[in-house]
Parts: C-alpha cells; structure tokens; sequence
C-alpha cells in the first residue's frame, strides 16, 4: 500500500479519468471522421455538401435567434456546469458527473472551430450532430449515476441535478434543430 492512500482508492480516482478517458477517445474519433469528411467535400468527392453556407446566410431574425442560442448555449452547457463544479466540485459525485462533460465540450468547440475554418463553416452542423448525441448520453449517465450518490448535501444536489437536467433540456432542443433544420438545408434537400 502507498503511504496516504487507502486501498481501494485508486479504482475511485481511474473511474473518473476513465469517464474522461473515454470522452476524448469519442471526441478524437469524431474529429478524424469529421476531418475525413470534411476533406472529401473540399476535394469534391463527397458532393452531398451544396456548399450554401446554412450558417453564414443567415441574417435578420435568423441572425439574432443564432446569436440568442449561442449566449444560451454559452451559458446553460458551459457557463453553468464550470459553476457548479466551481462551487461544489470538491465532492468527487460532482467532478465524475461534471468534468468529462465540460472536458468533452471544450474539445467540440476547439474542433469547430479549427475545422469551419479549415473545410467549410456549415461542418459544425455535422460535429454538432455527433457530439450533441453523445453529450445526451453522458448527462443522462450522469444524471442517473449523481441520483444514488451519498455524501452531497441537499443543495448540492438540486442544483447539480438542475444542472444536468437543463443541459439535457437544451441538447435535446439543439439535436433537434440540427437534424430536422440545419443537416437537411447543410446538405441541399430543402
């Protein structure tokens, strides 16, 4: 046994990395399919993209609900979650519900960003599509896991279980919107 560290303890500590661990893999994963796709497209073999711009077309009140969904996207799945974990993160219940959500999130923007540059601006909506799915299903893990933990105190608890489930509120909306509006227009049907 190593001085300090109860046995036992390291399973604790490698199931949160894991969730992180885990996340990354996904996350790099989708950034090499969207890279792949994304050099297709510009080398014109994959011609499925009309090459409209969806996001950059968008003005008058488009433009404004854009900018109004960015500041909620800004705050309900980054602002609010680096909150919480700010205030309650101490407790190891809200770092495994938390940390591998906003690790995952930092990596889609990064993403997005580099690669709307690189390929075209419209592949956010496809990054957005995979990575929106899988941030569904690491809230509704989370949220699921964080309900049988011990230890938090009520406080704690309400507000990270609002936490998640506003986020799977606003992924669900966003998911949504992405593959009944933007994907369909991205791809030239409507």
């Amino acid at each position: 046994m190593v001085r300090g560290v109860r046995a036992g303890s390291f399973g604790k500590i490698r199931d949160g990395l894991g969730e992180v661990f885990g996340g990354l893999v996904f996350a790099g994963a989708t950034a090499a399919g969207a890279a792949l796709v994304g050099l297709l497209a510009a080398l014109g073999v994959l011609a499925v993209f009309d090459g409209a711009d969806f996001v950059g077309t968008l003005s008058g009140r488009g433009e404004a609900a854009l900018g109004a969904w960015m500041a909620a996207a800004a705050l309900v799945s980054l602002g609010l979650p680096a909150a919480t974990l700010a205030v309650w993160g101490r407790e190891a219940a809200v770092r495994r519900a938390l940390l591998a959500y906003v690790v995952v999130l930092g990596v889609q923007i990064a993403v997005e960003m580099v690669f709307s540059g690189v390929f075209f601006p419209d592949i956010v909506v496809l990054t957005g599509i995979a990575f929106t799915g899988y941030r569904l299903m690491q809230l509704r893990g989370a949220r699921r896991r964080f309900m049988f933990a011990e230890g938090s105190s009520p406080s704690c608890r309400a507000a990270v279980r609002c936490c998640l489930s506003l986020g799977l509120v606003f992924w669900s909306a966003n998911l949504a919107f992405l593959v009944l509006v933007a994907l369909p227009r991205v791809i030239g049907i409507v």
